[in-house]
């Protein structure tokens, strides 16, 4: 859960129950490695993007056929590359 959350936003500051709560965890060392670590550029890209779409732009998929973006792009802002279910469905319709 804490590694999507941090895929979604660019910087993440744990209040001190959830940092408490996170501590305990086996995970804690990989959270706090991707913590120090700067986002790449990349990722920074889209978070900006969908920062200018805002969230009603996002939430109705017909909004971003109407923009005149690349299909891969479009992808990517929607994070296409998690959903594994459609992975799965195109990979069988193959």
């Amino acid at each position: 859960m804490v590694h999507i959350m941090l895929d979604y936003v660019d910087h993440v500051t744990f209040c001190s129950r959830l940092k408490a709560a996170l501590m305990e965890q086996k995970q804690w060392p990989e959270i706090c490695k991707i913590q120090e670590n700067v986002c790449c550029l990349q990722h920074l890209c889209r978070l900006k993007i969908k920062a200018c779409l805002g969230r009603l732009g996002l939430r109705a998929p017909i909004f971003m056929s109407f923009l005149p973006l690349p299909e891969r792009l479009k992808q990517y802002i929607l994070y296409k590359e998690y959903d594994l279910y459609a992975q799965k469905c195109q990979t069988q319709s193959k």
